[in-house]
Parts: C-alpha cells; structure tokens; sequence
C-alpha cells in the first residue's frame, strides 16, 4: 500500500493521518529458499523497507530486504502508476536488515543502510 502525509500541514500541531494512496504488487515475494533458510525472518525478504523519489521526479527507488528496484516515472504519471509497472531490479549483496536508502543524485548513487549495531553503509549505482 501507498500512503502520503503533507510535507508542509497546514497545523504542524494537529497529528496528521497518513492517506491511502492505492496499492501496487510490485516485488516478488520471499522465496522457499528463503523461507527455510531463516525460519524466523525469511517470509520479510520481499517486504519493502524504504522508498526515496528523485527531486525531479522522475525515479523512484524501493528497497527490500535483498534488492533495489527501480520505477522510471514518465511525464505527467503519478507515482502509484509507476509503481504499477515492472520495476529494474539490483541485486544486493547480502545486507542484514536492509532498513533505509538515501539518494546522492548528483553522482548517480543510491545510499542503503542495515538497520543492525555497525551497520555497514552501501553505495549502490542507481540503474
């Protein structure tokens, strides 16, 4: 599911509720391998665990616990019909807890870091 908040509310002191944008099927689900291989979290390796857009707009960049997708945006698109699409996977190396992604636009990278004690820092090439 998709949900937005305003970046600016009108009253910064009123607790804001997320909107439901829409939903979108968009990465592939744990796998067996994965599943069975760590019983505990292994049904979480598909879950989306960050998003970050391009200041353009013209990319967006998910993250899951084991890849990076990519969503060109065309013009006039919303970003839910971009999502909407098949997305350019990266593969990752292994990264545990694969939590947050940052974009350093300017020179093509996306940013990814595990949410984990010394947790190591990725500069992944973004597709």
């Amino acid at each position: 599911m998709l949900y937005r908040l305003p970046l600016r509310p009108a009253d910064p002191d009123v607790i804001q509720l997320a909107e439901r944008v829409g939903t979108f099927n968009a990465l592939p689900p744990a796998s067996n391998i994965e599943k069975n291989r760590e019983p505990k979290f292994g049904r979480f390796q598909g879950d989306i665990t960050s998003l970050a857009l391009d200041p353009e707009r013209r990319y967006a960049l998910l993250l899951s616990y084991r890849d990076l997708y990519f969503y060109r945006r065309a013009a006039g698109e919303s970003l839910l019909q971009s999502l909407a699409r098949k997305p350019r996977r990266k593969h990752l190396p292994p990264i545990p807890q694969a939590e947050a992604i940052a974009l350093d636009a300017d020179d093509g990278y996306a940013i990814v870091v595990s949410e984990r004690l010394l947790a190591p820092i990725y500069r992944v090439a973004i597709p």
